[in-house]
């Protein structure tokens, strides 16, 4: 289908080549990099460290994001668009496709329903945890000196597909005007799954447990006795005295109204804003770190060692340990919601834009709709945000300061996936 897509769009897919990393995995856990059905077209990025005697003293971070590929659906109808938003953006595809039916949604005035709402939300939590998991199972191993057993991903692969299917009978949960039709046993069995994977795997321990760590001696007990791949980095990190490495003076994004957000980007016609995003003239920070602030562990780990590696570290994992309660939160919002369905926020000239919370940041879509077709479609991606040339990752890169050109560069890696872009990078140490 992208293949078709893309060929009567004119666009020559010889251009596009399947990202290093983060990698690319089926829903059923397989490896599918390289496969033309996992090509993607969002670019690279290239992070050049500038050393001397072991301290970074300045970082360029170029990209190659084609920010307005969105354009590609115009004239198509929504639902032509929808099918091909997965295809095009396979980190984080249902999180895309949300952002991109609610806003067609909006577009188009469909009615909006608080169950199906929710239902989708739940889902994108499901894939929020998944990429929260393969990042810990992918890049946190490396950073280890000790052998570490490996963590099994593929029970988790398949949690946001079957997800999906338990909230929508056909599975079409990102069609315009879907409506949810949940299955609450089977979601209930899949959350617990989620919990028990999640004990056993990444904590440890029981996720009640680890709700009561709430400063730096309750972690480092943690760290010290769980033995599990995050406990041993995060004992590590301490251990070696680089809690606080990366810490860099970054504003974190505000909430921000869809008025607002909509303004911006309606203007941005030659994608210069959608490159490099501001708000109130300064790039600004939008993570699981920034999500995460007002809970007592990381907002206690914030306030001794910043927004360095231990306090970035760590929010992934309190995010992690808190999605359970959270998609059970969800499924009885889902359940006990008014089913009677309200008039949908719609801009003028046929404008709907919708923000949500992927796994590395808030994602924003755009529509404009020109009666049953697209007329104008634009994405903003917490990666533009988050690894802006003056950015949190180009800032908290400057800060790094070790003792040898190969810790430099561990310190590096570390903080880069810790602040996560969600496509392929090259680190070079000049």
């Amino acid at each position: 289908m992208l293949a078709s897509f893309l060929a009567e769009l004119r666009i020559p897919t010889f251009q596009f080549t399947a990202n290093i990393s983060p990698r690319r995995f089926d829903d059923n856990g397989e490896n599918i990099e390289g496969s033309f059905s996992a090509m993607s077209i969002e670019g690279h990025l290239n992070i050049d460290l500038h050393e001397s005697e072991t301290i970074i003293t300045k970082a360029v971070i170029t990209s190659s994001r084609p920010v307005q590929i969105a354009g590609l659906f115009n004239g198509k109808t929504a639902e032509e668009a929808l099918k091909t938003i997965p295809l095009i953006f396979s980190v984080c595809a249902r999180a895309q496709s949300f952002a991109g039916v609610l806003a067609c949604e909006r577009a188009m005035g469909l009615p909006f329903f608080e169950d199906t709402c929710a239902a989708r939300q739940i889902i994108v939590l499901t894939e929020t945890a998944r990429e929260h998991v393969l990042r810990i199972a992918l890049d946190w191993p490396s950073h280890i000196v000790s052998e570490a057993d490996n963590i099994d991903v593929k029970p988790i692969m398949k949690l946001p597909k079957s997800m999906q299917q338990g909230l929508f009978a056909s599975g079409q949960a990102f069609k315009p005007g879907a409506r949810a039709q949940i299955d609450a046993v089977k979601v209930e069995d899949l959350v617990a799954r989620l919990s028990s994977f999640l004990e056993r795997q990444i904590f440890g321990e029981d996720l009640a447990l680890w709700s009561t760590r709430v400063d730096i001696d309750t972690l480092k007990v943690w760290a010290d006795s769980a033995g599990t791949i995050p406990a041993r980095l995060v004992s590590k990190v301490i251990k070696l005295q680089w809690a606080g490495a990366g810490n860099a003076g970054t504003a974190f994004l505000p909430s921000i109204s869809d008025k607002e957000m909509l303004a911006n980007i309606k203007q941005d016609d030659d994608g210069a804003y959608r490159a490099r995003p501001t708000w109130n003239l300064h790039p600004c920070e939008t993570s699981c770190l920034s999500r995460q602030l007002n809970t007592p562990l990381i907002n206690n780990l914030h306030t001794s060692f910043g927004n360095g590696l231990l306090t970035r570290l760590t929010a992934r994992l309190c995010e992690l340990a808190s999605l359970p309660d959270e998609m059970r939160q969800l499924l009885g919002k889902c359940l006990n919601a008014n089913k009677a369905s309200r008039a949908q926020e719609q801009h003028m000239d046929g404008y709907g834009l919708a923000q949500i919370e992927a796994a590395r940041g808030r994602l924003v879509h755009m529509v404009q709709t020109d009666r049953e077709r697209i007329k104008d479609y634009r994405i903003l991606s917490p990666t533009e945000w988050n690894f802006h040339p003056d950015g949190p990752a180009a800032r908290a890169l400057v800060k790094l300061d070790a003792g040898n050109k190969a810790q430099l560069k561990q310190q590096a890696k570390l903080l880069i996936t810790a602040i996560d872009p969600c496509i392929g990078y090259e680190l070079r140490v000049c």
